[in-house]
C-alpha cells in the first residue's frame, strides 16, 4: 500500500529532484514551498502528478529551475542529482511546524506555518519538528513534547508499530500505527483512548518520530 500523496519513485529525476527538495525546506509543505519559489501551488500540483492525457510528467520550465535555484543557492546540476543523500539540506536548520499534533483526537483543520530553527545535533537525522498536545500518547509522549519527524516517503520503510504523526485530511494526529486493509491503524498509548483507522485515501503524509525534546 503506497500512502505518499505522490509516487516520487515514478517520477523523472529532475522532478523527483524537485520534490524530495520540497519535503526537506518545508516537510512537503506544497503551499509553504511554493510560496518560497515564488510559484501558484497549482503549478506544483501539475508537476507531481502524470498528464492524464499521455501519462507523462510535465516537464519543469526553465522558469521554475531558476526560481529554485536562486532562492536556495543551488545550480542546475542540482536536477541531475542521482541519490537522495545529496538533496539533503546543507544549511542546519529544520523547520519547526506551528501546528499542535493533536495527540487525543484528530483535528479538524490544518493549518500549518512554520520557521527554521537550528538542527538539534542530539537527535537523529529528522525533516522537521512539532508540538503535541493531548494526553493519549502518555506515558511515553507527554503533552507539550517537541517531536523530531522523518517524513516517509515510501511505504515499505514504515516501521510497524512505532510512532507516527500523521497528516490527514481531518487533521494531524500522532499515534502508533499498524497496517490495516482500509488503511493505518492508529492505536493510543494510554488505554483510554480507542484504536481507529484512518483511510489510506485520506492520508496526506507519514512521518517517524525519531526523537523528542521535553521542556
Amino acid at each position: 500500500m503506497r500512502i505518499a500523496k505522490y509516487d516520487y519513485e515514478a517520477m523523472p529525476r529532475e522532478t523527483r529532484n524537485l520534490y524530495l527538495l520540497m519535503m526537506d525546506k518545508t516537510a512537503g509543505g506544497q503551499t509553504a514551498f511554493a510560496q518560497e519559489i515564488g510559484v501558484r501551488q497549482q503549478t506544483l500540483t501539475r508537476l507531481f502528478r502524470p498528464d492524464p492525457r499521455n501519462g507523462r510528467y510535465p516537464a519543469i520550465s526553465p522558469d521554475i529551475k531558476e526560481k529554485v535555484c536562486r532562492h536556495y543557492g543551488l545550480d542546475q546540476s542540482f536536477f541531475l542529482a542521482e541519490t537522495e543523500s545529496s538533496l539533503r539540506n546543507t544549511d542546519q536548520t529544520r523547520p519547526r511546524i506551528d501546528q499542535t499534533a493533536s495527540a487525543g483526537k484528530l483535528t479538524e483543520e490544518i493549518d500549518v506555518s512554520y520557521e527554521r530553527y537550528p538542527v538539534i545535533k542530539q537527535l537523529p537525522d529528522y525533516d522537521f519538528t512539532i508540538l503535541v498536545k493531548g494526553d493519549s500518547m502518555e506515558p511515553e509522549i507527554k503533552s507539550g513534547d517537541e517531536l523530531a519527524c522523518r517524513v516517509v516517503t515510501d511505504a515499505s520503510f514504515i516501521q510497524w508499530g512505532k510512532v507516527h504523526v500523521l497528516d490527514t485530511d481531518q487533521g494531524i494526529v500522532v499515534k502508533r500505527i499498524y497496517d490495516d486493509k482500509d488503511g493505518l491503524k492508529c492505536v493510543s498509548d494510554n488505554p483510554k483512548y480507542l484504536p481507529f483507522t484512518v483511510p489510506k485515501d485520506q492520508l496526506r503524509s507519514v512521518c517517524l518520530v525519531v526523537g523528542l525534546v521535553r521542556f
